[in-house]
């Protein structure tokens, strides 16, 4: 006797746009990824601490992106400005809760760490 077992394909949501905010998402991680592996000495220009922080949000909000909560602030379940996602589409804040942070905790490292992934590599 043998069993006749369907497999069902899940579509799984790559953003809006066509899959951009992805794709974007994607290109920034892999861009830091290969700064990390060229600056692996210690004398380097480049503050790897900022790199794997941007890293760290990157990889956040893919996540966000394949569970269906992108868009959605990470502390209010808000809906976070267009606007805001398109400067930066790692953010997982609305304005709201992004201005009520400490200011030491929101200190605009998203900026810093992309001045770091373009220095110059010495």
């Amino acid at each position: 006797m043998s069993d006749n077992r369907t497999i069902q394909l899940v579509e799984i949501p790559i953003g809006g746009k066509g899959g951009f905010t992805w794709n974007r998402l994607h290109e920034e991680r892999e861009e830091i990824c290969e700064t990390l592996v060229k600056t692996s000495e210690p004398d380097s220009d480049v503050d790897r601490d900022l790199l794997q922080a941007r890293l760290r949000k990157l990889d956040d909000a893919l996540d966000r992106l394949m569970s269906g909560s992108y868009g959605r602030c990470s502390q209010c379940g808000g809906a976070i400005n267009e606007i805001k996602l398109e400067t930066d589409p790692a953010t997982s804040l609305c304005l709201d809760c992004c201005e009520s942070k400490p200011s030491s905790v929101n200190s605009g490292s998203e900026m810093s760490s992309t001045a770091a992934l373009h220095a110059p590599v010495a």
